[in-house]
């Protein structure tokens, strides 16, 4: 089943950039999937717009088998299905200690007290910071930081977790510990989207790849059938992993 279709999405920002050119692209429930591609080949702003804060000038956008209208209930019903986890951690996370920072989400739900202190101790126990739960944001590691933004959207249980470069600017074991954390969400049925630069990172963790090039899907298949293509990785400036 697919959770995710686009058809023939356009998407211009105002300033006359078309970021998003004809995107097509289907993508099943509960698959890890890499979107891989250079700065300005579209990346982010598809993110955007499946999270639903971006709306295509053109193209159909259905979830879950449903249209996408854009209507306010129906924008923030996507927004809870389907969670983004920033680049950089800063621009996400601004509560006073981790807790009350995981805890926002489940909050802005209307759930129970019992219901939202459940989803946000499980929530803490996958990303390994329950010990930091007093602690202030703002004193956090980088790596710290960014468990606690996956945190933020696991706690509101959306069906699809968007991350983008969710691996920028980590050492070898704060890397090691966030994909442990992405095949821990992706067992449970999550599907899960990330974006990247690395060719080594989408060839050993992705169900299948979508490379973006200029706004458009310049290719896509499984890891073995995209890095095996010598020409689409010479046009798209991609190195083989």
């Amino acid at each position: 089943m697919n959770i995710i279709e686009l058809s023939g999405i356009h998407f211009r920002y105002p300033d006359g950039t078309d970021a998003l050119r004809g995107v097509t692209l289907s993508i099943q429930k509960g698959r890890k999937v890499a979107v891989l591609g250079h700065n300005g080949s579209g990346k982010s702003t598809l993110f955007l717009l499946l999270n639903g804060l971006y709306r295509p000038q053109r193209g159909e956008y259905r979830f879950n088998g449903e249209v996408v209208t854009y209507s306010k209930k129906q924008r923030r019903e996507l927004v809870e299905k389907t969670g983004v986890v920033f680049q950089d951690p800063e621009v996400q996370l601004f509560a006073s200690t981790v807790y009350r920072e995981i805890s926002i989400g489940p909050k802005n739900l209307g759930l129970s007290d019992e219901e939202a202190r459940r989803r946000i101790e499980s929530a803490m126990d996958k990303t390994d910071v329950a010990y930091l739960k007093d602690r202030p944001v703002h004193f956090l590691s980088y790596g710290e930081k960014k468990r606690v933004a996956i945190a933020d959207i696991l706690a509101m249980q959306s069906e699809v977790i968007l991350l983008d470069e969710p691996l920028a600017w980590l050492d070898s074991l704060h890397e090691k510990r966030i994909v442990e954390i992405l095949d821990l969400i992706s067992s449970e049925n999550k599907t899960v989207i990330m974006s990247t630069h690395s060719p080594d990172l989408a060839y050993e963790w992705a169900d299948y790849i979508y490379i973006f090039c200029n706004g458009t899907i310049a290719g896509e298949g499984r890891p073995e059938q995209v890095f095996a293509d010598r020409e689409l990785l010479r046009t798209t400036h991609l190195e083989p992993p």
